[in-house]
């Protein structure tokens, strides 16, 4: 399980629970328990059942690329031929995240992406954060950036530098991205790679992408669980009609 503080304000705390399985937490004043193990996940209030993308780390090398669509290792090989370089950054400095930041928000404007940014540093201060980066010709191409436990590690955030046009070079950069880490999180001793969510009535074409990669598709709970004090002060406020 990984416990992330995302916001904290006095005695005020927003905090994140990843694959919570019952373990004894210490809670915060507004709890947000993400792919939840609890067996009664599903049964809990606000919960959203979602989607995702799992590959299994511990199957053999072969048999990870040969689960691949075969389009996709076609793509993959001409990255190779092209010289795609890639880094896979598992301790990123306060400086680099900075620069995710700075990138990732300008991506996220454009297509009108809700995000986190505090989340971002508070895994970097926790050790929990992986970024990765595909570059041709020093050329920053596409970027992801990952959080894990040490045992399953989720896709957060995906984008591609605005400067670099080539659209083609783009998408094979970025489906080699995914297979290189795919590679580096088995021999960091990861085991569970996660596409971060997969919804094919909202977003058909980038949940396809991601099955493409031959991940078992399962479903997951996420819920939400309030302090008492501040859902009583939070149902005030509305109605008060402030």
């Amino acid at each position: 399980m990984l416990e992330v503080t995302t916001r904290q304000f006095l005695s005020f705390k927003r905090k994140e629970f990843w694959f919570h399985n019952s373990e004894n937490i210490n809670k915060g004043s507004y709890n947000v328990y993400c792919y939840s193990n609890e067996n009664d996940a599903c049964n809990k209030k606000n919960v959203l059942k979602e989607q995702t993308s799992l590959i299994n780390l511990e199957k053999p090398s072969e048999e990870l690329y040969n689960q691949i669509n075969r389009t996709f290792k076609y793509h993959i090989h001409k990255a190779e031929n092209l010289n795609i370089t890639v880094n896979v950054n598992y301790s990123p400095t306060p400086h680099k995240c900075n620069q995710i930041i700075s990138e990732f928000s300008i991506f996220a404007n454009k297509k009108q992406i809700e995000w986190n940014p505090k989340r971002i540093k508070a895994l970097q201060k926790l050790n929990k954060l992986i970024i990765s980066e595909a570059f041709l010709k020093e050329e920053k191409i596409v970027a992801h950036v990952y959080l894990h436990d040490g045992n399953r590690v989720v896709l957060l955030h995906s984008y591609h530098s605005h400067n670099f046009m080539d659209k083609n070079i783009k998408g094979y950069a970025n489906k080699y991205l995914h297979w290189k880490e795919i590679l580096s999180f088995k021999n960091f001793g990861l085991k569970l790679y996660d596409f971060g969510g997969i919804n094919m009535q909202q977003h058909p074409g980038i949940s396809k992408f991601k099955m493409s990669f031959g991940g078992e598709v399962i479903d997951c709970y996420s819920y939400i669980e309030v302090n008492p004090l501040l859902s009583l002060a939070i149902n005030f406020y509305k109605k008060s009609g402030k």
